[in-house]
C-alpha cells in the first residue's frame, strides 16, 4: 500500500473507531487493529491518540475549506444572507464523502 493510502486508511480508522467509542475510550491499539496495522506501525505514522486526533481534524477541515472554495467559484462569495447555504455545504461535506 503506498504512504498516501495507508495515511488515509490511518485516518479513516481513527475517524471511525472516535465517532463509535469517543475519544477517551477509544485506544490507539483498537485504531492499529482498525487500520490494518501493528502497533508499532501505527506509531511509525502518528506519535499518539492526540496527534491522530489533530491530523483528522486537519485533514476533514482542509476538505471542508476546498468545498466551500469550490462553491464560492462556482457563486461568487457569499454574502452575509449566505451563510446558510455556506452551512449547507459544510455539512454535506462531511456527510456525503465515501467511508
Amino acid at each position: 500500500m503506498a504512504i498516501g493510502q495507508r495515511y488515509e486508511a490511518i485516518l479513516n480508522a481513527g475517524r471511525e473507531v472516535v465517532a463509535r467509542r469517543g475519544y477517551h475510550v477509544a485506544s490507539i491499539r483498537e485504531i492499529a487493529r482498525a487500520a490494518d496495522l501493528s502497533l508499532a506501525g501505527l506509531y511509525h505514522y502518528v506519535g499518539g491518540k492526540d496527534e491522530l486526533l489533530f491530523l483528522v481534524l486537519d485533514h476533514d477541515l482542509d476538505l471542508l475549506l476546498r468545498a466551500q472554495r469550490s462553491r464560492w467559484r462556482r457563486r461568487g462569495r457569499p454574502r452575509p444572507r449566505c451563510w446558510r447555504s455556506c452551512a449547507r455545504t459544510s455539512i454535506s461535506a462531511f456527510t456525503t464523502r465515501p467511508r
